[in-house]
């Protein structure tokens, strides 16, 4: 019933496809072959408790079902972790393929990469103005380590935050998924901000590694609610975290 509600919401029809003959001209394509060497290497790196073969034989083929029917999204590294995490949540590789799907399908996530990373490029821009004017402490301690927000929300932004909260938080990840769905980009902003704001103390005395590497790697580490799966804390965060959405408009036109 979850995804029906992505489903609806995102007007989106997931019985347009039909998975398995996808999948088979996805593996005939020559157009793919470079791709799926990328893919391949990056499923290497994807990390399963049990069945992990089997398993990362399913990501591959979604991640190259996905390149097939969106052949104007380049593959990015990352998306590989949207893959783990949606086969994870539904055990189905062709329901993973209908949600990853449905983004690409009714989302900006397939703009992304095109056009040399254009949209990407503006909305590293955006944060960057964001922590400028909700965290100006911490924006100060990025520039005096040379830290550009790019360095750091590249990942999260590929990953819809996948990377960052993969393992046992299935749950927390459904409430981003949830957020995306509803507010697009403004609810990814938002999320970013949020957590900025609640490890900023911890940021101020890290240094360059120190810091890129908890921003990338432990945000899931450091705090009891994320360990303890008191996930309530982390929705309540959020809607303490205001982003007006006119401000958001502001900054891309001044971009």
């Amino acid at each position: 019933k979850h995804f029906e509600m992505w489903f609806n919401y995102l007007k989106y029809d997931h019985k347009q496809y039909n998975y398995n003959e996808i999948i088979v001209k996805a593996k005939e394509s020559k157009n793919l072959e470079s791709t799926l060497d990328i893919i391949h290497l990056d499923v290497m790196r994807t990390h399963f408790e049990t069945d992990q073969d089997n398993k990362r034989n399913q990501i591959k083929n979604v991640l190259l079902s996905i390149a097939y029917t969106y052949p104007d999204t380049n593959y990015c590294q990352g998306m590989n972790y949207i893959s783990q995490f949606l086969l994870e949540l539904t055990g189905s590789e062709e329901k993973s393929f209908d949600i990853f799907s449905a983004i690409c399908n009714k989302t900006e996530y397939s703009k992304l990469t095109i056009n040399d990373f254009e949209l990407m490029k503006k909305y590293f821009y955006v944060f960057e103005r964001l922590i400028c004017i909700y965290l100006p402490e911490l924006y100060t301690t990025f520039k005096r380590n040379n830290i550009n927000a790019n360095y750091f929300i590249s990942p999260w932004f590929i990953t819809l935050y996948t990377h960052s909260f993969n393992g046992n938080h299935t749950k927390l990840l459904l409430y981003i998924f949830d957020l995306f769905i509803l507010d697009g980009w403004l609810a990814i902003c938002r999320i970013g901000l949020m957590l900025l704001k609640f490890y900023q103390n911890d940021l101020f005395n890290m240094e360059f590694e120190e810091l890129l590497h908890f921003l990338i790697n432990e945000l899931k580490e450091k705090y009891d609610f994320f360990n303890n799966n008191n996930y309530d804390k982390f929705i309540q965060l959020y809607n303490e975290m205001k982003l007006p959405k006119g401000l958001v408009n502001n900054i891309e036109n001044e971009y």
